[in-house]
């Protein structure tokens, strides 16, 4: 009953809004409006509608509906006081929603009225205002329920929308999302998808409510088809079709559908992107999978492992040392004999047992450390002064650190990072930095863009910018090191450290 009472009042005061229309505005714009055609034959009479394709013209009882590009001018006659008038008595009455439509009817003869737009703004706030101080003890106290029975009723079954109405979808969009983000957590499954099918119907952008939905697709209505339809719908979208994939992404690796998510990383990678971008995304999914292989290996789901482990391997052309050796220990771990011997069939007892940073060293093509190897020094340390020790070897940096009883700071670089320009330019110059470096740490920078770099990121889990670890003479990490922006900062963050308040060669 209340639904049927709504909607004969709404039609009732549209209707109205259409009589004021064409009593204020009519008599004068039926003989006032010119539309002048390509062929200069002239139509007068009352434009009802344009758009960039077409133009709707009442000529007195006849519509007539011309292409735009038959129409060389449209002369609109206005009577703005008159108008004006009409909508501020309309809004003194308190008949906020028939005043709206009515400066839309008004604005949609005159566009560029600013005027006019100025107070269809107005209206509008008052609309937005009236309604949140109604419905204020729910929007606080987080129950929508009233606010999304009242809107809703007044606007389904209701098309076309008239402009009023549309208003009042638009705002009780942001509602049905908040109302299904809130059923979603306290198990009401079908009340969420009803609402989040709502939300996305009225803003289709919202990335996150896509994902949430896709999931209860999946997990609590076990509908595959659903949620792959949803999923292919939303990567069309062009606002979101990237981070659609993105999305599908994390949904596909936490159900644990690794194979899926390997096509869907491989259609991510298909896209057309600026090449730095490319290299940054095949760091990030080189990652996830290797971590994914890692969360299922706990699982106890090893087939589901492997699946993601073996991806990641496969993303490295040329695996180097340490990353076979990583490749070893994970079949060995599971039971995979014959693949943990083909890994290991080229690896030396030495290699096995070898310091990480000769593995790392290896992946740019230098030879591992041999005891008492007197390598030349690289550039970087040849440049070196007042006993301060740079160097992008790291064999180089652990013989150093342990010959001097040194810890070693690690320190990636990447090009895209302005910090890490800072830290690189501004910090490893500054004196009292440099002194204390130099008496108690070796400084190995890694860039990001080599394998060398690559493996250090992942190996110590550094996914700062700059990337800074304390290490020991072994390779092995003491603790990160946070960047501060200046270098008195970051001075007093090492101070701070335990492991510089005690000699080196103990740590």
């Amino acid at each position: 009953m209340r639904t049927s009472s709504l909607r004969k009042s709404f039609f009732i005061g549209f209707a109205f809004i259409f009589v004021l229309f064409f009593t204020f505005c009519a008599p004068q714009a039926l003989h006032a409006d010119e539309v002048e055609l390509t062929d200069g034959a002239m139509l007068q009479g009352r434009v009802i509608s344009q758009d960039d394709t077409q133009v709707i013209i009442d000529t007195g009882g006849t519509q007539l509906t011309l292409p735009r590009a038959r129409i060389r001018e449209i002369r609109i006659e206005k009577s703005e006081e008159r108008v004006l008038d009409k909508g501020v008595q309309l809004v003194e009455e308190g008949k906020l929603n028939q005043a709206y439509d009515f400066y839309h009817l008004v604005l949609q003869k005159n566009p560029n009225d600013a005027e006019m737009r100025k107070s269809l703004e107005q209206v509008r706030d008052s609309i937005i205002q009236k309604l949140d101080q109604k419905y204020s003890r729910g929007i606080h106290m987080e129950e929508y329920d009233d606010l999304i029975a009242d809107l809703s009723a007044q606007i389904d079954g209701q098309d076309p929308l008239p402009p009023s109405l549309r208003l009042l979808r638009e705002y009780l969009g942001p509602y049905y999302t908040k109302s299904a983000e809130q059923a979603y957590r306290n198990g009401s499954y079908e009340k969420a998808r009803d609402h989040a099918l709502k939300a996305i119907e009225i803003n289709p952008d919202q990335l996150k409510l896509h994902a949430m939905l896709t999931k209860l697709y999946y997990d609590n209505f076990q509908d595959t088809e659903s949620a792959e339809k949803h999923i292919d719908i939303v990567c069309q979208n062009p606002n979101v079709g990237e981070d659609a994939l993105l999305m599908q992404l994390a949904i596909k690796l936490e159900l644990n559908h690794i194979q899926e998510a390997i096509e869907t990383t491989r259609r991510i990678s298909q896209l057309p992107r600026e090449e730095q971008r490319q290299v940054e995304y095949r760091r990030r999914f080189r990652k996830t999978f290797y971590n994914q292989a890692l969360r299922l290996e706990k699982q106890k789901r090893i087939d589901e492992a492997l699946v993601a482990f073996e991806y990641w391997l496969s993303t490295f052309e040329e695996p180097d040392k340490q990353v076979l050796e990583i490749a070893a220990e994970f079949y060995e771990r599971n039971g995979f004999e014959d693949k943990m011997r083909a890994v290991r069939r080229d690896l030396s007892a030495e290699q096995k047992v070898g310091l990480l940073f000769q593995m790392l060293s290896e992946a740019e093509g230098s030879a591992p450390a041999e005891s008492g190897d007197k390598k030349p020094l690289t550039r970087e340390v040849r440049l070196a002064m007042q006993g301060f020790i740079i160097t992008d070897d790291p064999a180089q940096a652990a013989r150093m650190a342990e010959g001097a009883g040194k810890l070693i700071l690690l320190f990636l670089h990447t090009p895209t990072s302005p910090d890490s320009d800072t830290f690189r330019i501004t910090h490893l110059r500054d004196e009292e930095l440099r002194k204390m470096l130099g008496k108690r740490c070796v400084v190995l920078q890694l860039d990001l863009d080599s394998d060398t770099g690559r493996n250090a990121a992942l190996h110590y889990n550094l996914t700062r910018r700059p990337g800074l670890a304390l290490l020991n003479a072994k390779g092995v990490k003491l603790t990160d090191v946070e960047f501060d922006p200046s270098p008195q900062g970051f001075t007093d963050k090492l101070f701070a450290l335990p492991y510089f308040n005690s000699a080196p060669g103990n740590q």
